[in-house]
């Protein structure tokens, strides 16, 4: 069964909501926005990580580290 653009984003949102960040959804942008706050540098590498493993399984779902504290995702 393949997942909709949507629907990838939508299962990402779900993941970073678990996780100990600052998290930000654009509905009519279609992204993600994922903060840690600088100073939790272990915390911040710990989501990089997750979120760029989990962004790994969908075919349609970019994640872009601006920097060590702050994460974009979206859909192309």
């Amino acid at each position: 069964m393949t997942i909709s653009k949507a629907g990838q984003l939508e299962q990402m949102h779900a993941v970073c909501l678990a996780l100990d960040a600052d998290v930000r959804r654009s509905t009519l942008d279609g992204h993600i926005t994922v903060l840690v706050p600088e100073g939790r540098s272990e915390l911040a590498h710990s989501v990089q990580k997750r979120l760029m493993q989990q962004s790994a399984l969908y075919p349609n779902i970019v994640c872009y580290c601006f920097d060590e504290f702050s994460t974009l995702i979206y859909a192309v």
